[in-house]
């Protein structure tokens, strides 16, 4: 929930009636994926999960092989060796189910703030409820929760506290406490507000899907506008595309613009490529090819080069191509992948 680059495992909270629990902890145990119980109470369930169960936008950082070779596969045989996540279910009563939730969410050092922020109001807050320091007194855990200020949801215990609704992407103690007393929290970005993105392959080079397709995916998405940028020659694992395709795939995309101009169609096409960045801070494809795009992507691929390098060498050539008059975009400016491969050295 707060959007962290990685897991370690998996909270579900789950709200259960009394009557129900039996049945629902049954079900749970019942469900397909589960690869080993590690135990079962009557509060928690902890679960040993398939990630197979999981839909497509769930990776234990799988690799295309090709370019798990391209790139030192070595490094990468812990990726695909991954299989399974550690999941805790937990069982709570209804009215206990907003605080439970609160509380796993974390971070951990937000919850030591507004734990503290109770108590400043004669409060304890943990998993259980928020509950007067005046009945709860010698009780703990769920016998001390009979006496929980009532909170339907999440937003209801930030307002017992005097605060606006923290949403879990902020929850790291770094002043969105105070902010939430104040009034002074930011609006987050949400799915609705992107309006087209830049970094984007078709079939002419690494691309699963043909213009065509993601043109018309990303009208239906309610996008106004999408960037292509297909690789560059260099990165021949990639099938990166010549200057001849990618001037042609050019005219193309200006005949689709033209069309839906003609037709007051609120959607265009931007044509880019993504530019292997070459010695010395050179970007692919002759300088008078990348004059003719609307932008270009400059991306490092070369990992082998740049992680045997120092930050202050490495840094240099970022700054030589980010002052090349053709580069819009710097890609993956750190050379990162999630649970892979570290960074190359690089002073951003």
């Amino acid at each position: 929930r707060r959007r962290k680059d990685t897991i370690g495992d998996l909270d579900v909270v789950v709200a259960v009636d009394e009557d129900d629990h039996e049945s629902v902890a049954n079900a749970i145990l019942n469900l397909s994926g589960i690869a080993d119980v590690k135990g079962a109470g009557d509060s928690k369930i902890s679960l040993i999960l398939d990630t197979t169960i999981f839909d497509e936008s769930f990776a234990v950082g799988h690799i295309d092989p090709n370019v798990l070779d391209a790139i030192g596969g070595d490094d990468y045989e812990q990726l695909e060796a991954g299989g399974t996540i550690d999941a805790q279910v937990r069982l709570v009563p209804p009215h206990v189910e907003p605080f439970t939730l609160a509380y796993f969410t974390g971070s951990k050092e937000h919850n030591i703030a507004m734990r503290q922020r109770a108590i400043d109001r004669g409060l304890r807050l943990n998993e259980f409820g928020l509950i007067p320091e005046a009945k709860a007194g010698d009780l703990k855990g769920m016998d001390a929760a009979v006496h929980s200020l009532t909170a339907a949801d999440e937003a209801a215990i930030y307002a017992h506290l005097d605060l606006a609704y923290v949403p879990p992407e902020l929850r790291e103690d770094m002043g969105e406490v105070k902010a939430a007393e104040t009034g002074g929290l930011p609006d987050l970005i949400e799915t609705s507000h992107i309006r087209g993105s830049l970094h984007n392959h078709t079939t002419l080079s690494d691309g699963e899907a043909s213009l065509e397709v993601m043109a018309d995916t990303a009208r239906k998405m309610g996008w106004n506008w999408l960037g292509i940028a297909d690789h560059s020659p260099t990165l021949k694992i990639a099938n990166g595309a010549s200057a001849e395709d990618l001037l042609e795939q050019g005219r193309t995309i200006q005949r689709y613009n033209a069309e839906w101009a003609e037709q007051d169609v609120d959607f265009r096409l931007f044509h880019g490529v993504e530019s292997d960045i070459l010695e010395g801070g050179k970007l692919d494809h002759p300088d008078e090819v990348l004059a003719e795009l609307d932008y270009v992507v400059a991306s490092v691929h070369a990992m082998t080069k740049w992680r045997g390098r120092d930050e202050h060498e490495n840094t240099e050539e970022l700054l030589r191509v980010i002052d090349h008059p053709a580069t819009t975009v710097l890609g993956h400016p750190t050379g990162r992948i999630l649970q892979g491969r570290e960074g190359y050295e690089v002073d951003l």
